[in-house]
């Protein structure tokens, strides 16, 4: 396979593929590439808001923690979706969440549950917790 002319552009997928199988420099530029995502701060993508340090160590019911949860979730979730820092102009956190949301209703389909009940529920949840 030809190598492509912009690698930052590439799927995860397509990274990883050239990483096992390309030759000496599409495997140097595509664990490159890989070595970004893997680095990625959120700050590049989120406005400027740090993924919490240690948020794993993090336990409790405050409001401040449960958004940091959700901002980790929602990190985890664009970089599986492919966003990258070079589209950080392009797609901002809302495009990230709207995604998320979308995606959990595939997700739902599949599983048998009611998305729309379920987020409703969740926003009931939530103006109780403000």
């Amino acid at each position: 396979m030809s190598s492509p002319e912009n690698w930052a552009e590439l799927t995860r997928q397509e990274l990883e593929w050239f990483a096992a199988n390309g030759d000496h420099d599409q495997r140097a530029n595509a664990n490159r590439e890989l070595d970004a995502l893997r680095t990625y701060k959120t700050g590049d993508l989120f406005s400027g808001q740090d993924m919490p340090f240690s948020l794993s160590l993090k336990r409790g019911n405050t409001n401040d923690i449960r958004a940091d949860r959700a901002l980790e979730a929602a990190h985890i979730y664009a970089l599986e979706a492919g966003y990258r820092w070079h589209t950080a102009l392009k797609y901002d956190l809302v495009s990230v969440i709207q995604d998320l949301v979308c995606d959990l209703g595939h997700f739902c389909d599949r599983q048998g549950l009611d998305l729309e009940k379920i987020a409703a529920d969740g926003i009931g949840c939530w103006k109780e917790e403000r």
